[in-house]
């Protein structure tokens, strides 16, 4: 059974917004106890996840899909404080359809987002058809369109970018993608200097591009 804690800081800060940026994308949270679910294929996230809350929850490992392969590592907690936070933030049971607007603080949106993106993200790169050089590409996903129509505006808001696109993903997903010089500036928000609290396989390609001179 996931472990209680008595009490989780749920003061905003950058390490939480991190952690409800993942929990927006790639967790869940009971219906009617107050449990709190993260699952992914990175056991690296969720021990970040558990060190941000100072919380000592065991990661166990499950299947998905109907494969009986445990090939996801999944972190469970019962907080009714963190629960009752999420709730007022507006993440919801059964979210994943409609997800929508969250009450999350500019001032902590690049954690929130962040999060996100290593959450339920790509940072890649395709090569486009006739310079055939690399593009780069940052993307996030969701089978919420409402959601995504929201991260959208706040990226505009809040990082000044007024691009990005959002377009369907196949099975039930949506995608939101901002191409190369939204792309770059996207990254330079995402990952300010002293940024501690990140998916290193994901960062790994935003500091290829940057070695290569691709951004900045």
């Amino acid at each position: 059974m996931a472990g209680m804690r008595k009490y989780i800081d749920t003061n905003w800060s950058p390490h939480l917004a991190y952690v409800v940026g993942i929990i927006a994308t790639d967790g869940s949270i009971g219906q009617k106890r107050a449990y709190i679910n993260i699952t992914s294929k990175d056991r690296e996230l969720l021990e970040d996840c558990r060190a941000a809350l100072n919380v000592q929850n065991k990661i166990g490992r499950k299947a998905r899909g109907g494969s009986t392969e445990k090939k996801y590592f999944v972190l469970q907690l019962i907080n009714i404080t963190l629960y009752t936070f999420l709730l007022k933030v507006g993440i919801v049971p059964a979210k994943s359809k409609i997800l929508g607007k969250l009450l999350v603080p500019d001032k902590f949106f690049s954690d929130f987002l962040r999060g996100c993106i290593d959450g339920d993200g790509s940072i890649g790169s395709f090569t486009h058809p006739e310079s055939r050089l690399p593009q780069f590409r940052i993307r996030l996903y969701s089978a919420s369109l409402d959601f995504l129509v929201w991260i959208k505006k706040r990226v505009e808001t809040t990082a000044k970018i007024k691009g990005g696109w959002i377009c369907s993903a196949g099975k039930g997903l949506h995608a939101l993608t901002f191409g190369k010089r939204d792309s770059v500036q996207l990254a330079e928000f995402l990952y300010p200097k002293g940024t501690t609290l990140f998916l290193k396989r994901k960062y790994d390609r935003v500091k290829q591009f940057w070695a290569s001179g691709e951004i900045g």
